[in-house]
């Protein structure tokens, strides 16, 4: 007798017991005495190999796990037994695998609580979901009354996918072979499947009212079987019961309604469905037949389909899915892939048995883990939401200068035109001064003209300088006395308390910037100068030299403009100086905002950029394209140097540091949003963008102001439909946790149940087994209570 063990192989010489029973039968069959003495043989009439429990769990395991092949494990057990002549060892392979697959047949009949038999059930054989809704097992007694904004709470969420790597090859096979879990587990009944067959048409191209995918049937397949499609739970990655339908070429619509007919067929009472499905958009025809169903199509599939799909069927935006990516089998199949290069060899029915068994496999890990999972997304969701709806809340748009100036006359009267325009202009100059100082006396200046280039760019310092004293006397006619009562009554205030002239003169330069970040003079703006011309380009760099030599920006530079935010803080609480205040501090925060929406409009223009480059090639393009991008930095540079600045002086006006609208604007901050799906990184969806894109706009130009409104009411509703999907994720996690508790409970109670019987029947082996099982779902059923809220926790 061969006896193959954990340490190789061995011929054993066995003696067998021909004592009659206790009962008082014959002895027992040479079979069953190996079984009793934990030894599983080969042939059930005859035995003359038998493997021992322990090597046959241990090669299970190791092929669940680690996706080793039989080949490989019985060349092990050779090595095992002589590693230096293992061609000698007795081969017993072919022995092997059949009694692998009558073992892992027997433990799944064992571990469901069934009898091995021919006509189990449908499903019997399966590990179902704890956390999806399973009528009479783990549902609310009140589900069914549900008001309608509510019902998505006892949804089926569910995804069919296909899989080309489980293909078979095309090779003769036993005519009788058939699977022994036949339709008892996650494939459809391969019997009905057959007659399904006999009643579709010939093969060929599924019509396409959207881009035609390979899956439909536009690529090469080749071997008996294509690859399988399998239903799939979307939010928890189980893999549902009787789903699992072999595909001849392409995800042919009616296998693919097949398989969902089988699949669906204990859920059929619910409410609604949600249904995931890489091509959704082509396959609704047939849902009428179904509960009402939402169709959608899984994030990462979206981007492939035409633009009206992306809205129609996207996960983002419809109602009551939470957040699910509808990619479930996309993280199943990587898994499972590595056992195609063992299936695809086998016959029809070895083939199913082992994917159930692995699908089992699998089911069982999510099982286990399923209480941690659902608690670190409910942690997730409750965070989340939170962000999400922060986000919403201050979508709100920033006033343009001209805007502000508006609404501010319109509230303050006829008697501040006057000031406001003064303000106006004074921010205007001071942009000139530090931002642009070379603009203020280059602006309009005829490079054709290079030889008179110095004397226009005097003019236009002179032009500068009595602007800003013109300037200069209209703010002393509207704010001179204003200013000098504040200055008066705080100077008295502090001399009364002790402190002299020098005191208050260090107030008064208490806002004013020590350090200015001037933009050096290569940061002139280039769009000023059409690129690509040497002449013109000759003639910038004339212009700079002339502008070093005359050090006209540097006189520009040290003028000062007189504004309120430059006046210590006690002066700018003085009553009299409350309106002009009030002016600069709203003509500064549309300033900060203009800056803002111009920061955003150059990183998306600079994206832009960069996403040409890594489309183009040659040196040429390239070289054009860095030129184009370098410059663009630096105009994002002046619009981000521009934002601080702006928000120092309304720091200085008293805004509170903690502003939402106005943040600190860091380095880091300054980087685009995702645009394209080839950019997006696993977990995007959970980052929060920078705060910069609180507000979109910055979209706002002339040709474009019509269309403003609209742009506005689409970013609120992504904003929103985000936060919504957040709201709903934390209700179905909380109903999915106590879906979770009563699932454990029923099973804990259903074999408890099974051991009374046993035990009412003397048959204490199937009733420690059946504890045993009871066992393990209290254990679970402790994981949900150490985990869960107790407002989830189901006792």
């Amino acid at each position: 007798m061969t006896i193959v063990h954990e340490h190789g192989v061995d011929s054993v010489r066995f003696h067998f017991c021909g004592c009659i029973t206790t009962t008082g039968q014959m002895m027992e069959s040479e079979a069953i005495q190996f079984l009793s003495c934990d030894l599983f043989p080969r042939s059930w009439k005859e035995p003359r190999t038998v493997f021992t429990l322990g090597v046959l769990r241990q090669f299970h395991l190791l092929s669940m796990q680690a996706n080793v092949n039989g080949h490989d494990f019985y060349a092990y057990l050779q090595r095992t037994t002589d590693n230096v002549r293992a061609d000698h060892v007795l081969d017993r392979y072919r022995e092997f695998l059949t009694g692998m697959w009558e073992f892992a047949f027997l433990r799944t009949v064992k571990r469901a609580g069934c009898e091995p038999g021919r006509n189990i059930g449908s499903g019997a054989l399966a590990v179902w979901c704890p956390a999806c809704p399973q009528p009479d097992k783990n549902m609310d007694p009140n589900w069914s009354d549900r008001p309608i904004h509510e019902q998505f709470l006892d949804a089926l969420f569910h995804t069919i996918d296909s899989n080309f790597h489980q293909n078979m090859k095309d090779k003769s096979s036993d005519p009788d072979d058939f699977p022994l879990t036949c339709g008892a587990a996650y494939f459809a009944d391969e019997n009905d499947f057959k007659v399904f067959q006999t009643y579709i048409g010939p093969l060929k191209p599924e019509p396409s009212t959207c881009n035609k995918f390979e899956a439909m049937g536009y690529g090469t397949y080749r071997g008996k079987v294509s690859g399988t499609v399998g239903v799939i739970c979307a939010r928890h990655m189980f893999v549902l019961p009787g789903g699992g339908v072999d595909l001849q070429k392409g995800e042919r619509f009616t296998n693919v309604d097949f398989a969902l007919l089988l699949a669906l067929q204990p859920w059929m009472g619910l409410h609604i469905h949600v249904a995931g499905y890489d091509i959704a958009c082509m396959c609704t025809i047939r849902k009428t037949l179904f509960p009402w169903t939402l169709p959608a199509i899984g994030k990462f599939h979206l981007p492939a389909h035409i633009p009206s799909c992306c809205y129609k069927f996207s996960y983002h935006y419809l109602p009551g899915v939470g957040i699910t990516d509808g990619e479930a089998p996309e993280r199943i199949w990587p898994a499972i892939n590595a056992l195609a290069t063992r299936t695809r060899e086998m016959s029809a029915g070895h083939r199913h048995d082992v994917i159930n068994d692995y699908h089992s496999d699998h089911n069982v890990r999510r099982t286990h883990g399923l209480a941690r999972k659902l608690s670190k997304k409910y942690e997730e969701a409750l965070e989340q939401k939170v962000s999400a709806q922060e986000w919403c809340s201050i979508l709100v748009p920033v006033l343009t200068v001209k805007e502000a100036s508006l609404e501010m006359l319109r509230l303050h009267g006829p008697q501040q035109p006057g000031l406001v325009g003064l303000i106006e202009e004074g921010i205007e100059i001071e942009e000139l001064q530090y931002v642009h100082p070379l603009r203020a006396v280059t602006s309009g200046i005829d490079y054709k003209s290079i030889d008179d280039t110095s004397k226009d760019m005097q003019d236009r310092k002179t032009a500068y300088q009595t602007r800003l004293e013109t300037w200069a006397l209209r703010y002393e006619s509207v704010l001179g006395n204003a200013l000098r009562e504040a200055v008066d009554a705080v100077a008295a205030n502090h001399i009364s308390m002790g402190y002299d002239d020098t005191f208050l003169y260090a107030m008064m330069l208490e806002n004013e910037e020590t350090v200015l970040e001037q933009v050096h003079l290569s940061d002139l703006e280039e769009s000023e100068v059409e690129s690509g011309s040497e002449t013109l380009d000759a003639m910038v760099g004339e212009k700079r030299k002339s502008t070093k030599e005359h050090g006209l920006g540097a006189e520009v530079t040290t003028s000062r403009v007189e504004l309120p935010s430059k006046y210590a803080a006690p002066i700018l609480r003085h009553s009299t100086l409350k309106a002009a205040v009030d002016v600069e501090r709203q003509l500064c925060e549309s300033q900060a905002g203009n800056m803002l929406r111009e920061l955003r409009t150059e990183l998306i223009l600079k994206y832009s950029l960069l996403k040409a480059k890594a489309q183009g090639s040659g040196v040429t393009a390239h070289t054009r394209t860095n030129v184009r991008i370098h410059r663009k930095q630096k105009t994002i540079d002046r619009a981000a140097w521009r934002y601080r600045h702006a928000r120092r002086a309304l720091l200085a006006l008293g805004m509170d540091a903690n502003d939402r609208r106005f943040h600190e604007l860091m380095d880091e901050d300054k980087r685009a949003f995702v645009m394209d799906t080839n950019d997006e990184r696993l977990g995007d969806s959970r980052k929060a963008p920078s705060w910069i894109w609180e507000d979109i706009t910055f979209v706002e130009t002339d040709e474009t102001e019509k269309g403003l409104p609209d742009a506005m009411r689409v970013h609120w509703f992504r904003q929103c439909t985000t936060a919504n999907r957040w709201k709903e994720q934390v209700l179905l996690l909380e109903v999915e946790m106590r879906r979770t508790c009563r699932f454990f409970r029923h099973y804990q109670q259903r074999w408890l149940d099974n051991a009374h019987e046993h035990e009412a029947r003397s048959n204490a082996r199937r009733a420690a087994y059946a504890r045993r099982q009871a066992f393990r779902y209290t254990r679970l059923l402790e994981g949900c209570k150490e985990r869960f809220p107790a407002k989830c926790f189901v006792a």
